[in-house]
């Protein structure tokens, strides 16, 4: 009688143990697709915007909210990653190791998504007229019109 008082109170602590990391990758799940929607959604009308070099800058504000996002974003993918090994690992460690792996990458690619768009605004922010020209120069280049040559718009940075 007594092993089995002891083997319930086990089996409770590990349901609780679950329960508690189920409640902690379900709040990150929700965290990080929350801040992912949203920071698209405030960086997205910004970045299709068709003279999106000046409405990067004129929307500075947004885009560094958008950007905070996309941290958040990373931060809570991989601790969805971090707060599920444990369980992953009971089943199968190689596998464990390898869905850590992705999370991980996910929250890189969130975060050099992130850095590259706050660069950007870092430097519109803070152009002089001849950074402001070659930006418009690229912007021309890269949105150009179809009859010229792809080489030709390269060639015109260059000039």
């Amino acid at each position: 009688m007594l092993t089995t008082g002891t083997t319930s109170k086990q089996a409770e602590s590990k349901m609780n143990t679950n329960r508690k990391t189920a409640i902690i990758a379900g709040t990150l799940f929700i965290v990080a697709t929350t801040a992912s929607l949203v920071g698209n959604g405030l960086t997205g009308p910004v970045l299709a915007a068709t003279d999106y070099l000046s409405t990067v800058s004129s929307h500075g504000n947004r885009v560094i909210v958008g950007t905070l996002l996309s941290f958040i974003a990373a931060a809570a993918s991989s601790g969805i990653a971090i707060s599920l090994y444990p369980v992953l690992r009971k089943h199968s460690e190689g596998l464990a190791m390898g869905a850590v792996g992705f999370r991980l990458i996910e929250g890189v690619f969130y975060m050099v998504g992130a850095l590259c768009l706050l660069a950007r605004t870092r430097q519109n922010l803070c152009a002089w007229d001849g950074l402001a020209a070659l930006h418009a120069q690229i912007g021309r280049a890269l949105d150009g019109p179809d009859e010229v040559a792809p080489g030709a718009q390269l060639f015109s940075l260059l000039a």
